[in-house]
């Protein structure tokens, strides 16, 4: 059997009901006989503010995206100058999907402005693997703490490029599978729907 799926990251100017500056969509397919991860195809944009928005300079200082920072990264783009506008041609590519994976799913999936059906948070799915104490059980991991438990190497540089922040994540997901407890964590979400 095979199971299609999405890792996602989004890069917004702010928590909530702001402007998404970026996103990354990673379309991967598991074969459960081979367990084998593959990747299929990506969605990688670059979106200016809504006009009427003001600069979040907080968000700003994490993510980067500088209105001449997003100017630079559209240089050759030929989609949509905001993110609203282009919400076809992401669902054109999500397609048939119905899984996706994000690391604090909650946050991102409140941008996207469509139902994702089924839906796994890294974050949350690996507080009992990962097991980093707080008070007197564990917290949820960050995106790092899951790269360096999982082995995964990363650039601090590049962290909070959405596209980067999502291959770390597809390679997170790709480990996962490696372990007993991810693994099964995975196989529950992708095979029972």
């Amino acid at each position: 059997m095979k199971r299609e799926f999405i890792v996602f990251d989004t890069e917004t100017n702010g928590t909530s009901n702001c402007s998404v500056l970026s996103v990354a969509f990673i379309k991967l397919q598991y074969d459960f006989e081979l367990n084998k991860l593959e990747k299929i195809s990506d969605y990688y944009r670059f979106y200016y503010r809504e006009p009427q928005e003001s600069p979040n300079y907080g968000a700003l200082k994490v993510n980067g995206l500088y209105d001449e920072v997003i100017k630079e990264k559209r240089i050759s783009a030929d989609y949509p100058l905001y993110f609203k506008d282009d919400i076809e041609d992401l669902k054109k590519f999500i397609g048939n999907s119905k899984h996706f994976i994000a690391h604090n799913i909650s946050f991102d999936r409140s941008f996207i402005p469509f139902k994702l059906k089924y839906q796994f948070c890294t974050m949350n799915e690996n507080v009992d693997i990962v097991k980093i104490s707080k008070g007197n059980g564990y917290k949820w991991p960050k995106l790092l703490e899951l790269a360096e438990f999982y082995q995964v190497p990363y650039d601090n540089e590049k962290l909070h490029d959405s596209y980067y922040d999502t291959l770390i994540l597809a390679r997170i997901v790709y480990k996962m599978f490696k372990n007993d407890k991810g693994k099964e964590k995975l196989f529950y979400f992708l095979s029972k729907n």
